[in-house]
């Protein structure tokens, strides 16, 4: 029964998955405001198919419930004795007939042993959902801050275009003035058209971002819509031990105290089935010699457990125990790994970001200023001035890459450590 609950979550997943990204008919997505994250994730809950698929599951195992409650069928049987035979047996002479039901009685309480471990076997599609829900919020979480990042980095570079041109524009002045060179109009010609073609490259990787988040709406192709949300990281970390505590509460890990009582249901069960069933018989027989006389039968039978116990299947049955056991132990560590790993990017990608904030960018910004005012001045060189702009902007970028970091290092968290009552219940 474990094994078969392994393969049916396999399969919730698989399908949770796959027809979550795929392109199913549904209504038009508009937006008149930005799209919040939340938002974003309640539509990629909504639109996937996992609520049609979860209420199948549930009716699979609501059906293995009602199956289980039910006793076992009475049989209806007829016999006919000394039929055919000779001598006095000859025809249907001395003819025997017997007509009657047996009912098979269990024994060890094995329907309600059944019942049980239909109704928790039932409680692991819940776990399933949760996890599956879990799984997609990380997903959209990553999607959407790489979109978000994305689209701050078209910002980034139409300022710098903006820039360019206003700067390019400037150069032309100067040089109608007789005080830049052709060189430096030429600079600025080549600076604007290389800034032109890092905006539409940006403009590209912002569209591809957004196909990917509005695909998990099951809308492909849909990127006409912009992103709410902002970039300014919390430069307050909590404590990774507090962190590592709060895995026992996420879905990945809670879902393990229900697979061991599914399977010590099943333990229960097979401890039930060691115990032999008995069949009793009840009838009537008709003996047409001496006149057509009449009988009631009763009867019972018990096997005889000489070989059979169930032993193998009870054992079996405990040691999938341990494996339940041993597997937790193995999500858990992985888990802990995954959260160190995660914890150290994040921790790495902050200190990054201050750095880059804190300290590089007013350097890089006082020496935009100062070369730009020597420009004007006339004491240094068009050049100087690209070489500092693009520094600063070099910085700005690296901000945003610290920060995409940070984000899916974030999602990566959240997804570790955000407990199990924080998801809504499957309503099927």
């Amino acid at each position: 029964m474990y094994l078969k609950h392994i393969l049916y979550k396999t399969l919730f997943t698989f399908f949770f998955v796959i027809l979550s990204v795929l392109p199913t008919v549904a209504n038009d997505v508009t937006f008149t405001e930005p799209v919040t994250f939340e938002q974003a994730f309640g539509l990629a809950l909504e639109r996937s198919p996992r609520a049609q698929l979860l209420e199948a599951q549930q009716e699979v195992a609501e059906g293995q419930i009602e199956q289980a409650g039910y006793k076992p069928n009475p049989t209806v049987g007829a016999e006919m004795e000394n039929v055919l035979g000779t001598g006095d047996l000859e025809g249907f002479d001395g003819v025997e007939i017997t007509l009657g039901i047996s009912q098979l009685i269990e024994r060890g309480d094995k329907r309600q042993r059944r019942s049980e471990l239909a109704r928790r076997s039932k409680e692991l599609f819940a776990w399933d959902y949760k996890e599956a829900v879990a799984e997609l919020r990380y997903e959209v979480m990553q999607l959407f801050s790489r979109a978000l990042v994305a689209q701050q980095n078209v910002e980034l570079q139409f300022e710098l275009l903006e820039l360019a041109k206003e700067s390019e524009a400037e150069v032309e002045r100067r040089a109608e003035a007789a005080r830049a060179s052709s060189i430096e109009v030429s600079q600025a010609k080549l600076a604007t058209n290389q800034q032109s073609f890092q905006l539409n490259s940006s403009k590209r990787q912002l569209k591809e971002a957004k196909i990917f988040l509005s695909a998990l709406w099951n809308r492909p192709n849909f990127s006409e819509y912009r992103l709410a949300g902002q970039l300014e990281l919390d430069t307050s970390l909590p404590d990774l031990s507090a962190l590592q505590g709060l895995i026992e509460t996420s879905p990945l890990i809670a879902r393990y105290q229900a697979e061991r009582e599914v399977q010590e249901a099943a333990v229960e069960l097979e401890k039930a089935q060691s115990k032999a069933d008995y069949e009793l018989f009840g009838g009537a027989r008709y003996v047409r010699e001496g006149g057509g006389d009449a009988a009631f039968v009763l009867g019972i039978e018990i096997p005889w457990q000489i070989r059979n116990k169930n032993e193998g299947n009870i054992r079996s049955a405990i040691a999938e125990l341990r494996v339940v056991d041993s597997q937790k132990r193995i999500v858990r560590r992985n888990a802990i790994t995954a959260l160190s790993i995660a914890y150290g990017e994040i921790a790495s990608s902050l200190d990054e970001w201050i750095n880059l904030k804190e300290d590089l960018l007013p350097s890089a910004e006082d020496a935009l200023a100062e070369t730009e005012a020597g420009y004007a001045q006339g004491i240094t060189l068009y050049f100087n001035v690209l070489e500092a702009r693009k520094a600063l902007f070099e910085i700005r970028t690296a901000m945003l890459e610290s920060t995409d970091r940070y984000l899916a290092a974030q999602a990566k968290i959240e997804k570790l450590t955000r407990p199990v009552n924080a998801y809504k219940q499957p309503t099927p």
